[in-house]
């Protein structure tokens, strides 16, 4: 594929993370940009658009939370998970295990990144919740 691209501009992007360094060298050497962020891709799509120069984002549908269904659309797989009930602000959400983890994962990518970009998030949802209300930004311990 890479050879079909060759006029164009394409870089090779891996999600960063603590293991495979050695792997990802020994298989492109410094060819290779590693992306931070959580687990979950709008968590990571911040960071890459970020890499490429882009600083302003617009994000609908990025609840981390249970809001009728558990996704926009229909997930199968997903729907036997459990469902939990998480407070922050007074406010409270249902939460699947993934949501709650990427509502942790957000919080801390926001305590070490944010400065870098100016981010919305739209909807009443668990994330928007947390931009709203700074309070929970810093007392963690509300979303943990």
């Amino acid at each position: 594929m890479f050879d079909v691209l060759e006029d164009y501009q394409v870089w090779i992007w891996h999600v960063a993370g603590d293991e495979n360094y050695d792997l990802l060298q020994e298989q492109y050497g410094e060819e290779y940009f590693p992306v931070m962020g959580g687990a979950t891709v709008a968590l990571r799509a911040v960071h890459l658009l970020r890499m490429l120069g882009f600083h302003k984002f617009e994000m609908f549908g990025f609840d981390s939370c249970v809001i009728g269904e558990h996704h926009a659309y229909e997930q199968p797989e997903n729907d036997d998970e459990g469902v939990m009930n998480v407070t922050v602000s007074g406010k409270e959400f249902r939460c699947t295990a993934a949501h709650y983890h990427q509502a942790k994962e957000f919080v801390d990518m926001i305590s070490k990144t944010g400065e870098h970009y100016d981010l919305a998030v739209h909807g009443d949802g668990l994330i928007s919740h947390i931009i709203k209300n700074p309070d929970s930004l810093v007392r963690k311990e509300e979303v943990l």
